[in-house]
């Protein structure tokens, strides 16, 4: 009897050596754009503090990015230099996933091994390059902790086993606050698509419910409550959810980024048609359909970065990747199923790596600050954001950890402090002080921070100075 989580050898086999080739050309990505990756606003902050600290730095709550950080605090331990620790943390982020791929092979959960696949090719693109989020990752321990409960349910996991996915509903519940939504949806494809097994999978949906509302009623953080009070303008957009700024972006989107996530929809939605699962139909379409409308809605105006939306619409990958890999390429031909995972997964690999333009063009920005900066005479130097290419720039409250990372990595033992903030004047109080460096979220006496990676020299013993942004871009600077 065939596995039910499983494929016939020539997909199994398919499968696995697909995900090593994608996993490897994105490990390879991860190298060649690991600047544009974690010198880039919030992984720029947390190498920073992970290192200046010396310890985890869990934001709200969301423990699960432990799985990440452990691999820059492990480094800097160990003593590794700057570039090798930056280099490592780029690429931890897709051995994460390549781990949940891995064990998803290992356990011959290959229908789950290829939605960890999609999820990380159908629509990543420009989360690739911001790459930090907590969702992306606890999507990927989604996979790997159904792949567990189904294995438990056939009764290939021996009893301890049972505490084992007790943390791992926790840890489900605290990585992410809308993990519950995809995670509900695993939950009713499996009612619908298993008679049998319906307890088991209404047990998990009410005990997943129930610890997310304990995680935002108890341990809820004003970062989160804050983004809960955006779902409130659901109710004064009704009906006109589909002329935001946000969904009319979106579907753009879904034909020049996110094609393979379209197609992958149309398929689904043909596929449960003829079979006449109307059911089945209904809950993709209508999952894929309210999750947008939830995410654009919540943020209408289509003034955030679409790396930033992206992120936020991930899980509708699963709603598409789970029906896929369950129901939709089981039927399809050996052949045709084979040239399907092959053909995606190359289109979309080539997709991310050619995606990579505006983070490229940003790092090119900040690189060209540097230069400027770099024989002038004051050289800890405080900008108003008003004149900066945002276009390019796309976010500068991290710009202070940003551009001690590059220094550091582009002029060894040279590390620069040079601040770009909406308000210069909360910094007026701070300008004076010569051994500190001024960040986003605090000022850091240079006793305080580890010499090793943070090698400010003497030139930078002197006070800050508030300059204009358009000097700098217009020779000759004589600050």
């Amino acid at each position: 009897m065939l596995d039910p989580l499983s494929y016939p050898d020539p997909l199994r086999k398919t499968v696995t050596w697909a995900g090593l080739a994608t996993y490897t050309a994105l490990a390879v990505l991860a190298v060649v754009f690991y600047k544009e990756r974690i010198a880039f606003a919030d992984l720029a902050f947390q190498l920073f503090t992970i290192l200046q600290e010396n310890n985890m730095t869990i934001q709200n709550m969301r423990f699960g990015a432990a799985i990440t950080e452990i691999v820059p605090l492990l480094s800097g331990r160990l003593g590794l230099g700057l570039k090798t620790i930056t280099v490592l943390y780029s690429l931890a982020f897709v051995g994460w996933y390549a781990f949940v791929f891995a064990v998803c092979i290992w356990s011959r959960a290959t229908r789950w091994a290829l939605v960890m696949l999609l999820l990380s090719t159908l629509m990543v693109t420009h989360t690739f390059y911001w790459a930090q989020s907590e969702l992306p990752q606890g999507l990927a321990f989604m996979v790997l902790f159904m792949a567990v409960y189904q294995r438990w349910l056939l009764g290939r996991w021996p009893v301890w086993g049972l505490p084992v996915l007790t943390v791992g509903l926790f840890t489900l519940a605290f990585f992410h606050p809308t993990l519950f939504i995809p995670s509900c949806f695993c939950c009713l494809f499996f009612i619908l698509r298993d008679k049998q097994g319906r307890a088991d999978y209404a047990w998990l949906i009410v005990t997943l419910l129930l610890l997310s509302f304990i995680k935002t009623r108890v341990f809820h953080t004003g970062y989160d409550t804050e983004n809960l009070k955006r779902t409130a303008q659901l109710f004064t957009l009704f009906p006109h959810y589909f002329s935001t700024t946000s969904f009319q972006k979106l579907l753009g989107w879904l034909v020049t980024d996110y094609y393979a996530l379209t197609l992958g929809l149309l398929a689904v939605l043909a596929y449960y048609g003829w079979q006449r699962q109307w059911l089945r139909l209904a809950l993709v379409g209508g999952s894929f359909l309210a999750y947008s409308i939830l995410v654009t809605g919540s943020y209408p105006n289509g003034q955030e970065q679409q790396f930033y939306l992206e992120n936020l619409l991930l899980p509708l990958t699963i709603f598409i990747a789970v029906p896929l890999a369950f129901d939709v390429l089981p039927t399809v031909p050996l052949r045709w199923a084979v040239g399907i995972v092959v053909l995606v997964v190359l289109v979309r690999v080539a997709h991310i790596g050619l995606a990579h333009s505006p983070y490229t063009d940003r790092l090119h920005w900040a690189q060209r600050v540097l230069r400027r900066t770099e024989h002038l005479p004051q050289r800890k130097l405080l900008f108003a954001d008003q004149d900066i290419p945002m276009d390019t720039a796309m976010m500068t409250f991290a710009t202070p950890y940003e551009f001690w990372l590059l220094s550091s990595l582009e002029k060894p033992y040279q590390a620069r402090s040079i601040v770009i903030c909406g308000n210069p004047d909360e910094h007026s109080g701070d300008l004076d002080k010569k051994n500190a460096f001024i960040a986003a979220w605090g000022v850091f006496d240079y006793a305080a921070l580890p010499p090793k990676y943070f090698s400010f020299s003497a030139a930078d013993t002197t006070t800050y100075r508030r300059a204009d942004y358009k000097q700098l871009v217009t020779p000759p600077v004589k600050w």
